[in-house]
């Protein structure tokens, strides 16, 4: 596509990020941490030793690719990963954070229990980001420090959480001030706003009354 197998369309890029800085930028700051993007990861990390135990090549190999993903993005010169939802440039590393928490699920209800808790935030973040057009707020917050004279808003809104995305999404969304997506297009075929709440209430009932019916099941017993 770009005529040479070295031409990815990235010539150019650094990597001159301080490794710590870009590690707790991906890890713990209120505006791009994988745990609040994806908090079943969280529970990964706790479930690492038991994973270890069980089944320590897998193990290691996990690790491995953890530590190249996170080494080489926090180190890229926009760890933060532009302007999207969360923290895109760990999205690799999923797959194999669930696949870990294998031995700890199957072994403990209270560890199933914190991953159903844990995996409904993670989907409320996600159906967040889903629900409103967040650029509209990255444009705004950019056009404010270009006015004040403060440069480029990134990465330093990430680092703060009354700028955090989810922060600022969640009170625009509760306020009324960006329109849900959804409610955009329900509304292109013929839904009013009143209709259209309905029909994200009703939908969020659903999706509860599904994840009640699954907790509640019967789990196995725990395993010692």
């Amino acid at each position: 596509r770009f005529g040479s197998p070295f031409d990815n369309g990235y010539t150019g890029e650094r990597f001159d990020t301080p490794l710590l800085s870009g590690l707790a930028g991906l890890l713990v700051s209120p505006g791009k941490s994988i745990f609040l993007y994806a908090p079943l990861t969280a529970l990964a990390v706790v479930a690492w030793p038991r994973f270890w135990r069980e089944r320590r090549a897998e193990a290691v190999l996990y690790a491995a690719i953890a530590a190249v993903v996170l080494v080489q993005n926090a180190k890229w010169w926009s760890w933060w990963g532009g302007w999207v939802w969360g923290p895109r440039l760990l999205v690799p590393l999923l797959p194999f954070a669930i696949l870990g928490l294998g031995p700890l699920l199957r072994s403990s209800a209270r560890a199933r229990t914190a991953a159903w808790a844990l995996a409904g935030f993670g989907f409320g973040v996600a159906l967040l980001g889903s629900l409103v057009d967040f650029n509209l707020y990255l444009i705004e917050i950019h056009a404010q420090y270009e006015a004040a004279g403060r440069g480029n808003a990134d990465p330093d809104i990430y680092w703060r959480l009354s700028t955090s995305p989810i922060v600022v999404e969640a009170q625009r969304l509760w306020e009324g001030r960006d329109i849900s997506v959804v409610t955009f297009h329900l509304q292109r075929i013929g839904f009013n706003t009143a209709q259209s709440t309905a029909f994200l209430v009703a939908l969020a009932l659903i999706a509860v009354a599904g994840v009640w019916l699954l907790a509640g099941t019967r789990d196995e017993p725990d395993i010692p």
